[in-house]
């Protein structure tokens, strides 16, 4: 046998060493774990010239990359439907690229300025109530990747390995290394008198669990292996982290995996025309649905609310004045290899998308009043009478730094001259929001 082959058996033995180290699972707090993978299968993708005449059904977080249908381009655009329910008539056009389920895209070589394939993006933000529905429903596959126990708070250094199934997908694709960063907080509360409705048995444990833990949703950040530039990917990921202690992820309940699961991605803002090079990947549209009260009756669905989340990575120091387009030579790559110089910036609507919040940055975080979002929820169901295995959402409050009214968005982007509405022009308008071209309310 030649040394080079000798060689090559010896880093296979390696590899194969690594791949089979797997972490131990921890006791979860409140009531049953989720099956390992955080959440119920996937629903079917949708590719060019099929349409759904059924509700998507929450994803497997976990999901294989074959569950994946990304787009790199716009969305067809979504139709009304009577009731805002349906979502029949969209539609995406076919992949250019496979996507790995782990969120890392494969190593390509691209020269400066080339478009990075793999990545599902969005050119047209939805604002209309049924249209918005439908764009959530349809973005089931890409809702939050849970992180697993026992991780660092944040990961600032590209590692091969976010997420379980990043390893998993290890053995059958070659991807790219990739960081995390941390976007919002958010913090759970209960109401007085759901808190009085909870067993005997378990609701001081449940109480405690709910006040010492928070939901850190996260950004997938990767860098073009030619140029250096960093992107963001379009799979967001979440953690549970405790108040107080050692700032490690922590296991995920039933119960919380639930409620993160209606974050999801809708894609990477692009503008018409485009190219998905990575310094225009750099605006990532969420949304978030969450029940805003209890039903009429058990016969009828509770009401729902629908909104809006966009983060915006910049880099220290580099030229984002509004009204002007992004050049290749104005964005410049990390030093060190790190994402220390990277800033993320969180906006979220509310009162159906006619409020813009700009997120206070998080300090030191004692309890679900300091986090960006508090959300109520509401516990619907247990197991043995005393451990809740499913959750609702019916309330949110938001703590921002600067508030801005649609009206007044609308108003800066025809001062711009910029044509249609305030987020036809996206990721500008967070630049001067960021910048402080408005005033706030």
């Amino acid at each position: 046998m030649s040394p080079s082959s000798r060689r090559f058996n010896q880093i296979t033995l390696v590899v194969i060493s690594i791949l089979l180290v797997t972490g131990s699972g921890l006791l979860i707090a409140l009531g049953p774990p989720p099956d390992g993978r955080g959440a119920k299968p996937s629903a079917p993708t949708l590719g060019a010239g099929t349409s759904s005449h059924e509700e998507a059904q929450p994803a497997d977080l976990d999901s294989p990359a074959d569950a994946l249908t990304p787009a790199n381009s716009q969305a067809e655009t979504l139709n009304d439907s009577e009731d805002g329910q349906s979502a029949q008539n969209t539609r995406l056009p076919a992949p250019d690229r496979a996507v790995s389920g782990s969120g890392a895209f494969p190593s390509t070589r691209n020269s400066r300025g080339s478009p990075i394939p793999g990545l599902v993006t969005i050119r047209n933000v939805p604002v209309g109530d049924s249209e918005l529905e439908a764009a959530w429903k349809q973005a089931a596959h890409i809702s939050c990747e849970f992180i697993p126990p026992n991780q660092p708070f944040e990961i600032t250094r590209p590692t091969p390995f976010l997420t379980d199934n990043d390893r998993r997908q290890a053995t059958s694709r070659n991807l790219t290394a990739g960081m995390r960063q941390h976007v919002l907080s958010v913090g759970l509360h209960m109401s007085r008198q759901d808190e009085q409705s909870l067993p005997a048995l378990s609701k001081l444990q449940i109480l405690d669990y709910i006040h010492a833990h928070y939901v850190t949703i996260q950004a997938r950040v990767q860098r073009d292996p030619v140029t250096g530039i960093v992107y963001l990917h379009h799979r967001p990921l979440a953690a549970t982290m405790q108040f107080t202690g050692p700032r490690l992820t922590q296991e995920f309940t039933d119960t919380v995996a639930r409620s993160v699961h209606d974050f999801r991605s809708l894609g990477l803002w692009l503008r018409p025309g485009e190219e998905s090079t990575a310094e225009n990947l750099r605006t990532l549209v969420l949304a978030d649905r969450y029940e805003t009260g209890q039903s009429i009756s058990r016969y009828t669905k509770p009401k729902s609310a629908c909104e809006l989340m966009f983060i915006r990575a910049r880099v220290r120091n580099e030229n984002t004045a509004p009204g002007s387009r992004a050049r290749s030579d104005s964005v410049r790559a990390l030093p060190n290899d790190d994402t220390s110089d990277l800033v993320l910036h969180t906006f979220v609507t509310t009162k159906g998308r006619q409020s813009l919040h700009y997120i206070a940055p998080d300090s030191d975080l004692h309890g679900s009043q300091q986090c960006g979002i508090r959300a109520l929820i509401r516990i619907t169901s247990f197991a043995h009478g005393a451990y809740p295995t499913g959750s609702v959402v019916v309330g949110q409050e938001v703590r921002s730094s600067a508030t801005y009214s649609k009206d007044k968005l609308n108003g800066f982007s025809r001062k711009m001259g910029w044509t249609g509405n305030c987020f036809d022009h996206l990721s500008q308008l967070l630049d001067a929001i960021i910048n402080k071209e408005l005033t706030a309310d």
